[in-house]
């Protein structure tokens, strides 16, 4: 149980560390006025990423801002390729909150599993997104 607080609250005392980060590059964004990227061909997968925007709310309003602003700066990642590349998803969860990121990643998973209707235990974010998948492709 221990083990299980001190996660949580170092996942929390990374978020606050990340909105000064997201404040300080929210301000050079500004000034350097990125130039607009090309929108991929394939649509973001709404559903999933309601899920995964919803899971990391939970730890704070700004923590999915933070988040996906911070995964487009270290991993080159957009916020709509998030379930297409899950297990690198995963590994930068794992890279910035840690141990929390268990904490993280379980809450993402708990609300693809109500949102789908899934009853099944999956021991990775990819392994639900693929299966919130296939429930979407099979409506």
């Amino acid at each position: 149980m221990e083990f299980s607080q001190r996660g949580e609250r170092r996942a929390l005392s990374h978020v606050s560390i990340f909105k000064n980060i997201l404040a300080k590059r929210e301000e050079q964004a500004q000034e350097q006025q990125e130039p607009q990227k090309v929108q991929s061909d394939h649509p973001p997968d709404q559903g999933i990423l309601e899920c995964v925007m919803k899971g990391l709310a939970g730890y704070g309003d700004d923590v999915p801002k933070l988040v996906v602003y911070n995964l487009k700066w270290m991993s080159k990642i957009r916020r709509d390729e998030i379930p297409e590349k899950a297990e690198e998803f995963e590994k930068y969860l794992d890279q910035i909150f840690d141990s929390g990121s268990a904490f993280i990643k379980k809450s993402i998973i708990e609300e693809i599993k109500v949102k789908f209707g899934l009853t099944q235990d999956y021991k990775s974010m990819k392994e639900a997104f693929e299966s919130a998948a296939l429930m979407l492709s099979e409506m």
